[in-house]
């Protein structure tokens, strides 16, 4: 009888661990909205910063609406060359929502390349400078 306990015991305690330990992200699927800019229509736009006429950082903007039936968390992903962040969201089907990367350039280094990943979404190349640059922030905000 105290192995069966025994066994019992550790049945559940593997069991909440397993359970405790997933992270579970829902494959939302999402439909890229158009942004009007300076009178055109566009998929996304990137901005600049500068400091004493020097580039230093960059923020690409983008829309997306929750298209499929299902609510849920969103995870998206920015990764550099060098470095990668990650942004999750709770989105809600057929609203609409506000996407953004913050990155810094460096004026030493290489070419560089910054991807958006999701499993919503096939792998975007977002920005591609001369210089090194690091992904610092992504945020995802409901447009109101």
């Amino acid at each position: 009888m105290k192995n069966f306990v025994k066994v019992f015991l550790l049945a559940i305690i593997i069991g909440l661990t397993g359970f405790t330990s997933c992270e579970k992200t829902d494959d939302i699927e999402i439909t890229w909205v158009k942004t009007l800019v300076m009178g055109d229509f566009v998929n996304s736009y990137t901005t600049y910063g500068y400091s004493s006429g020097v580039m230093v950082s960059w923020t690409w903007h983008s829309k997306f609406m929750v298209s499929g039936d299902e609510s849920g968390d969103i995870k998206i992903t920015a990764s550099g060359p060098d470095n990668k962040e990650t942004c999750k969201k709770f989105v809600e089907s057929g609203e609409t929502y506000k996407v953004s990367v913050k990155g810094s350039i460096s004026s030493s280094g290489s070419d560089c390349e910054v991807f958006l990943e999701s499993p919503s979404f096939e792998s975007i190349k977002i920005v591609s400078t001369d210089f090194k640059t690091s992904v610092m922030e992504i945020d995802i905000e409901e447009v109101d």
